[in-house]
């Protein structure tokens, strides 16, 4: 229900610069060691590299060479041929992945379930143990103020609105502290256009869903049983997309169509993972390399292919 997709907006507003935890309707990540592979995507910012360097790094100096993305994708490998035969089914391709995005959805729904201690304290104002109504009127009349910048009563959808962004997080959720995020919340009829009136109402009904005790505040068991309902259909919506994805994948990385994946094309898309990131060529994937740009990389990397054959 969208209703009770939105009480966690608020809290987010009223604590600056802590981990949102607002729903998304499209998404896609921490191991406790290391970060998990991308489950979808190409990224090309100094955050996908940070994650790259982090996850293949295996002497930890700070750069990746070929052969420590050789050695990560064997032990990678070998972990998922579970009978030991040489090569990848698809059933072992799904089930390798699927064991460590499950790990990543368990570690981050840990540090979100943290999180909603601090937000829930922050909305607490007098420190009662309940959010009023009053207080939770009064994030979200900050929420609002914070993207109607020139008090129109309206929010209205931006289409050069660029956002940073830190790692992937397969439990990332849109937030108010973007127009974007703000309008994949409250934006039903997807006009590009949210109105003080439209954000009000649809805040109104979710404090009065979220209420379940119907006394006229939330309590923190409240709260958290909201959110937690929440993360677990995205959880399931990320399950469901990524298991698709990764039938898709195997289909892609089985080149010679044999119905498995050989080591040589498993190693294949590593290396060609690394290529991309080497924009130097200098053998090495670390700071030094300059970012590389989506346009160019495949071509580039075609061309070097071409010159050693």
């Amino acid at each position: 229900m969208k209703i009770l997709k939105t009480l966690g907006i608020f809290i987010i507003v009223a604590v600056v610069g802590c981990e949102s935890t607002t729903p998304a309707k499209n998404t896609d990540a921490v191991k406790a060691q290391k970060p998990m592979e991308r489950v979808a995507g190409h990224g090309t910012s100094e955050a996908d590299r940070k994650e790259y360097i982090a996850e293949h790094d295996v002497n930890a100096d700070g750069s990746v060479s070929r052969a420590e993305v050789e050695a990560f994708r064997k032990s990678r490998f070998n972990s998922g041929d579970t009978n030991q035969n040489g090569v990848l089914d698809e059933n072992e391709y799904i089930d390798e992945f699927m064991g460590r995005l499950d790990q990543q959805i368990a570690d981050e729904r840990k540090s979100h379930i943290k999180q909603t201690h601090i937000r829930f304290k922050s909305l607490d104002k007098n420190n009662n143990g309940l959010i009023s109504w009053e207080e939770y009127q009064a994030s979200g009349d900050r929420a609002f103020a914070h993207l109607d910048k020139q008090n129109t009563g309206r929010v209205v959808a931006q289409g050069d609105e660029r956002q940073t962004r830190g790692a992937r997080s397969v439990l990332s959720m849109p937030t108010s502290h973007s127009v974007s995020g703000f309008l994949a919340l409250y934006d039903e009829n997807a006009d590009g256009v949210v109105t003080r009136e439209e954000f009000d109402s649809h805040r109104k009904q979710a404090f009065i869903a979220t209420d379940l005790d119907k006394d006229g505040a939330l309590n923190f068991n409240e709260y958290l049983l909201e959110f937690e309902g929440r993360l677990e259909q995205q959880a399931k919506r990320i399950r469901d997309q990524q298991r698709k994805q990764a039938h898709v994948r195997f289909g892609v990385l089985d080149k010679n169509k044999s119905g498995a994946i050989e080591w040589d094309e498993y190693l294949a898309m590593g290396l060609s993972g690394f290529d991309r990131w080497d924009v130097n060529r200098d053998g090495l994937v670390s700071a030094a390399d300059p970012l590389p740009k989506n346009e160019n990389w495949r071509s580039d990397r075609d061309s070097r292919k071409k010159k050693s054959e």
